[in-house]
C-alpha cells in the first residue's frame, strides 16, 4: 500500500515553496556574497534531504520496516504484517470517515509543524465517537455466546456460602444479647443513684422550707417590734438594736444553709456524672 499526496496537501507544499523563495530573494538583496553562498548550500543541502526522505517514504511501502546499517545508510528488514495486512471494517464508514481514513496515508511533511489528521481524529473523540477494533468485537461475540454455567455446580457454592452467612449471623446475634446485658446493669444501676438523690434532694427541700418558715417568723417580729416602738424610745432603740442582730445571724445562717445546699447539688451531680460515664 502506497502512500499517495492529495491535492490540498500539494497546493499548500507548492506554496510554501514560492514563499521560502521569495523569502531567500529578499535576504539575499540584504546579505553579502559570503552570507549569499553559505545560505545556498546550506537551502541546496535542506532541499537534497527532503527529497531523499520523500524518494525513500515513496519507495517502500507502508509494512517494510527500516533500519540503520553501520555506514548511516537504509537498510530493509522484515515485513509488518499489521501494517502490511487490510483488515475489513467491521462497521459503515461515513464520507467523512473515509476522507480521513484517505489523508492517513499521505506522507509526513518535515516543514508542517502542526499534524490536522491527528487533530481531526481527536476531534471526532472529543464529539463522543466510538474507535472499534476487530479483536475486541471478536472476544466481545464470543463472550455473549458462552453457555450459561450449570446448576449442579452451584449449589455447592450456594451451600457453602448459606452455612458462611448462618455462622456470622450467629455471632451478631451473640453480640447483641452480650450488649442488651451490659445495659441492662448499667441502666439498673443508673436508676439505683437516681433514687437516692431523689431522697437527698426531698431533705434539702425540707431543709429550706424550714428556712423560709424562720424569715417569716422574723418578719412577723419585726411587725410586733414596730407596735411596741410607739412605748417608748428607749425601748424602741433595743428593740432595733435586737431586731438587727437577728436578722443578720438569720441572714447569716441562710445563706450558709443555702451554701451548703448547692455545693452538695454540685457534689450530686459530679457523682452522677461519674456513674453515668462508667
Amino acid at each position: 500500500m502506497r502512500m499517495r499526496r492529495s491535492p490540498e496537501k500539494r497546493k499548500r507544499d507548492e506554496r510554501k515553496k514560492r514563499r521560502k523563495e521569495e523569502r531567500s530573494e529578499e535576504e539575499e538583496a540584504n546579505l553579502d556574497e559570503n552570507d549569499v553562498e553559505e545560505n545556498k548550500e546550506n537551502s541546496r543541502k535542506q532541499e537534497a534531504r527532503t527529497e531523499e526522505e520523500e524518494t525513500s517514504r515513496e519507495n517502500y511501502p507502508l509494512g517494510v520496516n527500516l533500519h540503520r546499517n553501520v555506514e548511516g545508510g537504509r537498510e530493509e528488514g522484515c515485513t509488518n504484517r499489521t501494517l502490511s495486512e487490510e483488515i475489513e471494517n467491521i462497521l459503515a464508514c461515513t464520507d467523512e470517515e473515509e476522507t480521513l481514513l484517505g489523508r492517513i496515508t499521505e506522507p509526513e511533511d518535515i516543514r508542517d509543524k502542526d499534524d490536522m489528521i491527528v487533530e481531526s481524529w481527536m476531534k471526532r473523540l472529543g464529539s463522543g465517537y466510538v474507535v472499534r477494533f476487530e479483536d475486541m468485537f471478536e472476544e466481545d461475540v464470543a463472550a455473549r455466546e458462552d453457555p450459561p454455567p450449570q446448576n449442579g455446580g452451584n449449589e455447592t457454592e450456594a451451600t457453602n456460602e448459606a452455612a458462611g452467612n448462618t455462622v456470622k449471623l450467629n455471632e451478631v446475634v451473640e453480640v447483641i444479647n452480650s450488649f442488651k446485658e451490659y445495659i441492662g446493669g448499667r441502666l439498673a444501676r443508673i436508676e439505683e443513684k437516681v433514687g437516692e438523690i431523689d431522697l437527698r434532694l426531698a431533705a434539702s427541700e425540707g431543709f429550706v422550707q424550714e428556712l423560709l418558715d424562720a424569715r417569716n417568723a422574723d418578719a412577723d417580729v419585726e411587725e410586733q417590734e414596730d407596735i411596741s416602738k410607739r412605748t417608748s424610745r428607749r425601748g424602741q432603740e433595743r428593740r432595733e438594736r435586737t431586731s438587727r442582730r437577728g436578722q443578720r445571724r438569720s441572714q447569716r445562717k441562710t445563706d450558709q444553709l443555702l451554701l451548703v445546699f448547692v455545693l452538695k447539688l454540685c457534689c450530686f451531680g459530679c457523682v452522677l456524672k461519674l456513674v453515668l460515664l462508667r
